[in-house]
């Protein structure tokens, strides 16, 4: 029985091992994958194993208990210690396969064929990925690209211009957009009968749709409301905030808020009901972004203004965001670094 033998880091998976990993599949009857694992890896081993599962379901991966060897051409420890970490994970192998042919002499150590798959024009590095995803985009595997994903979501009162300004973004930069569920939910529920439950169902919608449209991005994803925005309202109801709503409120996946003044007029379409509340709202905004520690920008006036505030904010944070790569984002699920405006 034929075994193929795939190492690598992956950081992060993209087209050119997952062409990698089909050679494997078509040549050989079984495939192990070796994830290397080293402490100052830019992205978490779990992360890159959950993407390799998804990308490989009929693979077998593997993670090293211990940190292995640096390869021969690297220096270091020599090239029989690597044979041997590889053959106990990885016994019996007859195949290896490898976009370079550095790991020639590995192949022959271990008894196996040396299988050098050409990537062609999906032949670029990991680093380079990690520098400029948003360039490489098209290059990266699909299971890896929400984490590389930065979310923006748009908060304020009530005719503020989110939704407007939520299409518009997504339109320039060619991205995935969420609509305020919220909006959608109320229209069967009048704002007199809102409840607790109401507002536990309208959060955890948001948080579905927002995941979902993560999954879709081009690095980034813009949220026309979210947590925060819900809680208010159900302050404004005179209704307890429920602490799930907070809880969620406080974890959600999300980079950046630009806070929408409410200096546009206010316009009646048969579901607003705060006309004369939009700058209490406002303030208890500041209130909560400021409590919970969350990263936001004002956004403000009419017309081309307030989209080219918006994107010159989110242009100013990509650069926090790309120098943030190598820091690990494990409580910020969906996350990673943005897009290059």
């Amino acid at each position: 029985m034929s075994h193929a033998l795939v190492v690598g880091r992956f950081l992060p998976v993209h087209c050119g091992h997952l062409a990698l990993f089909e050679a494997a599949r078509r040549q050989c009857s079984r495939t192990t994958i070796v994830l290397e694992r080293r402490w100052d890896d830019p992205i978490p081993w779990d992360v890159r194993w959950r993407w390799l599962v998804e990308s490989c379901p009929w693979a077998r991966v593997v993670v090293p208990e211990f940190t292995m060897p640096p390869r021969a051409h690297e220096g270091g420890e020599s090239r029989t210690a690597w044979i041997t970490a590889l053959e106990t994970l990885a016994p019996q192998v007859t195949h290896l396969f490898a976009g370079d042919p550095d790991p020639r002499d590995i192949a022959g150590g271990l008894g196996a064929k040396f299988v050098h798959v050409t990537r062609g024009a999906e032949d670029v590095r990991g680093a380079a990925i990690r520098s400029d995803p948003w360039q490489h985009w098209n290059l990266l595997a699909p299971a890896a690209r929400p984490w590389f994903v930065r979310t923006v979501a748009l908060v304020g009162g009530e005719s503020v211009g989110k939704s407007t300004l939520a299409e518009q973004l997504a339109n320039s930069y060619d991205t995935s957009w969420v609509d305020e569920y919220g909006r959608t939910y109320t229209t069967g529920v009048p704002h007199h009968e809102w409840t607790e439950l109401d507002a536990v169902l309208v959060t955890d919608a948001q948080q579905v749709l927002i995941r979902e449209a993560q999954r879709r991005a081009r690095g980034l994803c813009v949220s026309d409301t979210e947590a925060i925005v819900t809680a208010i309202w159900t302050e404004w109801l005179r209704q307890p905030v429920p602490a799930h709503v907070w809880e969620v409120a406080a974890r959600q996946p999300i980079d950046l808020y630009l806070l929408c003044e409410p200096d546009l007029d206010w316009i009646a379409d048969g579901v607003r009901v705060m006309s004369s509340d939009r700058e209490w709202f406002h303030d208890r905004l500041i209130f909560h972004l400021n409590r919970l520690g969350k990263p936001w920008v004002h956004v403000s006036g009419s017309g081309n203004a307030r989209p080219e505030a918006a994107k010159a904010a989110i242009e100013s944070a990509c650069v926090r965001w790309w120098q943030d790569l190598r820091a690990y984002r494990s409580d910020k699920p969906g996350s990673g670094v943005g897009l290059q405006g």
